[in-house]
C-alpha cells in the first residue's frame, strides 16, 4: 500500500470540519462497510471481494468525495458520474436510495421495489469512457471560457468507473490520448479489475507515456475507504487526467469468501446504513452555498460574462463578447478573396520540389484549396487539434473546418500550442540564442518534416532554422502586421522555406521558397526524409545570402 494513504475518508474530501477520526467512528465505518457487503453480494449474487469493492467505492464516492445535490438537478458545479459494466443499475440504485431517504430506515417490501425496476443493458468501458471524456472536453471549455484568476465558477469533476480494460483497443486508446494530451485534469477512472480476465493487461506505462496520472491500488484486507478517498481526492488536485486501477490480489484466489445468499432471503437495510448516509444532504448544502457565493461575485465583476454563462447552461445561443482576451476571442471580422496571385514577401517564389505542381487535388488539404469564407485548420497533434476545437467553438460567423494529420499518434509536446493555434501561426520551435540561419513554415503533417529537416540541418551543416507552425492561414492574416511581423521575424531578413504537399498558392506571400512534398500512400517515402529535403534548402539559403549580399 502506499504510505501517503493513512488520511481519514473526511480530510481526503476536503471535509476542512474534520481533522481526525477516533477510534469509534473508523469502528463505525468498518461495520457499515460489512452490511455494505453483505447487502451487495446477496443483491447481485456476487462473490465477498468483488462486492468488498464495489461497496468500498460507492462508499467513498457517493458519501465522501463527489460534490453534489441530490435534491438540485439545476446546481451546475456538481461532479458528474459515468459508469458502465456491473456498477450500471443496481450499485447506483442502492446509494441513491439510501442518500435520498434521509435517515428513515424503509421496510424490507419497500426496498425489494427499489430494486425490482428493470435496467437497461450496461455499456462497456468504451462507451462509458467516451461519454465521460465528451464531458470533460465540454466543461474543460466552459472553464477556459469563463474562470477567472481567483475566481473560479467551474471545478467539478467527472468520474467514471469501469470494470474491463477494453479501452486499450482501437478507437477507445485515440481518445483516452486525447484526453491526456489535451490534460484534462477534471477526468478520473477507476478500474475494477475483479470482473474483467484481461486485467492483467492493462498497459499502464502505456497511460503514463499518453499524459495520464496512474494510481495502483490492491484489493486485499488494506485497501479501506479510506485509501480510496485519498486516491480520489488525488485524482482532484492532479493537473491531468488520472486512472486509479484496483487490481486483484497476486496471491492465490482460493482465500475468497464465497458468498451464496438463499434467494428466499427478503432484502433488508439496516438502520445504521440510512443513518451513515443522512449527512450527505448537509455537506451538500455547503458546497452549492460556496458555489452560489461565488456566482454572486462574478456577476458583479463580469455581468456580461455571467449573462453568457447562464445562457449557455440554459442551452440559449450565446455570443463571446469582447470581455475575453484576444487569445480566446471570437473569430467573426469579414474575409475579403484573395488575390488570383500574390508574389512572395521578397520578390519571385522559388519552389525547392523536383516535379512540376500537381494540377489535381491530392487527398490532404492545403492552403487556398478552400474557399475563402472557411477557416480551415490543419493540426498537426491533438494539443494544436485542441485550439481547432476552440476555433470552432468561438467563430460565430465563420463556418470551421478541421484536417486531422494521418499519423494522429504523432505529438510534440514541448512545442505545439492550442493558444498558438487561435492566431493562425505561432513560433513552434525557437532557436535557443535567437539566432538563427532560415525560418521553415509548414501547417499539418508537414511539422514532422520539418521537425526532421531541423535536426538534419544543424547536424550536417551547422544551419540553425526556427520551425513557424501555421495551421491556419486566414486566420493568420487577421491578426494584427505586428504579431505578423514578429512570428516570421521579417526584419530579421533571413530566408523562410515553406514546406507542404500540392499547391504553394497560399505560401507566397510569407516564403521565399517550396519545399514540395511528394504525394504517395505512404507519406514515409525516401523523397520526403530529411536528408533529401535538407540539401535543397542548404542551397538555397547558399543561393539567398549570395542573392541579398
Amino acid at each position: 500500500m502506499n504510505p501517503m494513504m493513512h488520511h481519514t475518508p473526511a480530510e481526503a474530501s476536503g471535509d476542512s470540519r474534520a481533522s481526525g477520526s477516533s477510534s469509534h467512528e473508523l469502528q463505525k465505518l468498518d461495520r457499515v462497510s460489512k452490511l455494505l457487503v453483505g447487502f451487495i453480494s446477496q443483491l447481485n449474487k456476487e462473490e465477498y471481494e468483488s462486492s468488498r469493492l464495489k461497496a468500498s467505492i460507492g462508499t467513498a464516492l457517493f458519501k465522501h468525495v463527489m460534490r453534489y445535490a441530490p435534491e438540485n438537478s439545476h446546481y451546475f458545479n456538481r461532479d458528474r458520474l459515468v459508469v458502465s459494466g456491473h456498477y450500471a443499475g443496481r450499485w447506483q440504485d442502492l446509494f441513491v436510495h439510501l442518500i435520498a431517504a434521509k435517515g428513515i430506515a424503509v421496510d424490507p417490501l419497500g426496498v425489494a421495489s427499489v430494486f425490482s425496476r428493470t435496467t437497461t443493458l450496461p455499456c462497456h468501458s468504451n462507451q462509458a469512457i467516451s461519454s465521460a471524456i465528451g464531458q470533460a472536453i465540454a466543461m474543460r471549455n466552459l472553464t477556459m471560457l469563463y474562470n477567472k484568476p481567483g475566481l473560479e465558477l467551474l471545478d467539478n469533476m467527472i468520474w467514471c468507473v469501469i470494470d474491463d480494460a477494453k479501452f486499450q483497443q482501437d478507437s477507445a486508446l485515440n481518445t483516452v490520448a486525447l484526453a491526456g494530451s489535451w490534460k484534462l485534469s477534471n477526468l478520473c477512472i477507476i478500474y475494477d479489475s475483479m470482473y474483467d480476465p484481461m486485467s492483467d493487461k492493462l498497459e499502464v506505462n502505456n497511460l503514463k507515456t499518453r499524459g495520464w496520472n496512474v494510481i495502483e491500488l490492491v484489493n486485499d484486507d488494506d485497501l479501506t475507504i479510506t485509501a480510496l478517498c485519498t486516491a480520489l481526492s488525488t485524482s482532484r488536485r492532479s493537473n491531468a487526467p488520472t486512472l486509479i486501477s484496483v487490481q486483484s490480489p497476486n496471491s492465490s484466489l482460493s482465500h475468497w469468501l464465497h458468498s451464496h445468499p438463499n434467494n428466499n432471503t427478503p432484502l433488508y437495510l439496516p438502520p445504521e446504513l440510512y443513518d451513515v448516509f443522512q449527512d450527505v444532504f448537509k455537506k451538500s448544502n455547503l458546497y452549492e452555498a460556496d458555489w452560489l457565493v461565488r456566482v454572486k461575485r462574478y456577476r458583479e465583476l463580469y455581468p456580461a460574462l455571467a449573462r453568457e454563462f447562464w445562457n449557455h447552461v440554459a442551452g440559449k445561443p450565446a455570443t463571446i463578447t469582447q470581455h475575453q482576451t484576444a487569445l480566446t476571442g471570437p473569430i467573426t471580422p469579414p474575409l475579403s478573396p484573395w488575390p488570383a496571385e500574390q508574389p512572395s514577401r521578397r520578390g519571385e517564389h522559388s519552389s525547392l520540389g523536383r516535379d512540376k505542381f500537381s494540377p489535381h487535388p491530392d487527398r490532404r488539404s492545403r492552403p487556398g484549396r478552400t474557399k475563402p469564407e472557411t477557416l480551415h485548420i490543419r493540426p498537426c497533434d491533438a494539443e494544436e487539434a485542441a485550439g481547432a476545437f476552440l476555433v470552432s467553438i468561438r467563430s460565430t460567423k465563420l463556418p470551421t473546418t478541421i484536417s486531422l494529420p494521418q499519423n494522429g499518434a504523432a505529438s510534440f509536446p514541448d512545442h505545439s500550442s492550442r493558444l498558438g493555434v487561435t492566431l493562425g501561426a505561432y513560433a513552434f520551435s525557437k532557436c535557443h540564442d535567437e539566432d538563427f540561419d532560415l525560418t521553415l513554415i509548414t501547417a499539418g503533417v508537414g511539422i514532422h518534416y520539418a521537425m526532421g529537416t531541423q535536426e538534419f540541418l544543424i547536424r550536417e551543416y551547422g544551419l540553425k532554422a526556427r520551425i513557424v507552425s501555421c495551421p491556419c492561414l486566414r486566420l493568420f492574416q487577421l491578426q494584427t502586421e505586428e504579431y505578423r511581423r514578429s512570428v516570421l521575424q521579417v526584419q530579421s531578413r533571413k530566408p523562410t522555406v515553406a514546406i507542404d504537399f500540392g499547391n504553394s498558392q497560399g505560401w507566397k506571400p510569407y516564403a521565399d521558397a517550396l519545399v514540395l512534398l511528394k504525394e504517395s500512400v505512404n507519406v514515409e517515402i525516401e523523397a520526403n526524409m530529411p536528408n533529401r529535403i535538407g540539401p535543397r534548402v542548404k542551397d538555397f539559403v547558399k543561393e539567398f545570402k549570395k542573392r541579398n549580399t
